[in-house]
């Protein structure tokens, strides 16, 4: 038996007995209850540096005014939540920008788009961008009005941190997608994007790096191949799919070029923060509660 196949099979043994319920269980928006959907809910499009497929309706893009250009990306957690990276939103200071979901042809008007304001926007309280632009980087955007749930726009599932951490390392490859450049210093994408990357063992991404690897990002990608995540890509998800549910397990960070021989893309570790996710969105929330009962 090949050493991949005895990996999948540990894995799914170690989670065998998992009950629906238990699924749901440990599946949580800010919402009172999480749907596990089904494979035929997936809408595909074709990919970043790479090629091929991915289910799409989780990812959204954050739209400069008045260009209309795509510069970040993040993923939808739930009808008034998107999650992305905190140095776009550093990036972002100087511009004024919105929420798409939806999107798949940024040129094209598809009649699937749903354009969000942002009533706030939420970094870590540990990211500081005068120290380092990568180290926690992970930020929640609130929307002023609800997402429409469709076919198109889905949220994304976060499962608990040890799994998680077993599915970004034993459920390889991971699924990246966004509308970035397809080469370094390359043109941006129209199309929404794919490409698949395999997860990096600790060591080598420490060992390919000239920037330090902090315990709160993890490396995916090739070290020969020309795959990986590029400028643009920033914000956007890094998904593992487990019995036809994707979850999120990283968010596009940052990289030594793209694609470049020797060097692999780096992600934020979503697990390390899930307690963080689920404090600011229930507070916020309750907030909202207590206004409204006033």
């Amino acid at each position: 038996m090949d050493t991949d196949k005895k990996k999948r099979l540990a894995w799914a043994k170690k989670h065998e007995q998992w009950t629906l319920d238990r699924w749901k269980s440990v599946l949580w928006s800010d919402e009172s209850k999480f749907e596990i959907f089904g494979s035929n809910r997936y809408v595909f499009v074709r990919r970043s540096v790479g090629e091929r497929m991915i289910s799409a309706y989780v990812v959204a893009a954050l739209v400069q005014r008045p260009s209309g250009q795509v510069f970040c990306g993040g993923s939808i957690l739930s009808q008034l939540w998107v999650i992305t990276a905190a140095h776009c939103l550093v990036e972002g200071q100087q511009r004024s920008f919105f929420v798409r979901v939806g999107e798949h042809n940024i040129y094209d008007k598809e009649g699937t788009e749903q354009d969000h304001e942002v009533s706030k926007q939420y970094k870590h309280p540990l990211y500081d961008s005068q120290q380092s632009l990568y180290n926690h980087d992970i930020a929640l955007l609130r929307l002023h009005t609800p997402i429409t749930f469709s076919s198109h726009a889905r949220p994304i599932c976060l499962g608990p941190k040890v799994f998680a951490e077993d599915l970004v390392k034993d459920q390889s490859p991971a699924t990246v997608s966004g509308w970035g450049r397809t080469r370094f210093q390359g043109a941006t994408s129209h199309l929404l994007q794919k490409v698949e990357v395999p997860f990096t063992e600790r060591t080598s991404c420490k060992d390919s790096s000239s920037a330090r690897i902090t315990k709160y990002m993890f490396c995916a990608g090739y070290a020969h191949v020309a795959k990986d995540s590029c400028q643009g890509d920033s914000g956007g998800p890094h998904t593992n799919r487990y019995h036809d549910t994707w979850f999120l397990t990283g968010i596009v960070s940052w990289g030594e070029e793209c694609a470049k021989d020797g060097k692999y893309g780096v992600y934020t570790r979503v697990s390390h923060y899930y307690r963080w996710i689920r404090h600011v969105m229930s507070v916020t929330k309750r907030m909202l509660h207590d206004v409204l009962d006033d």
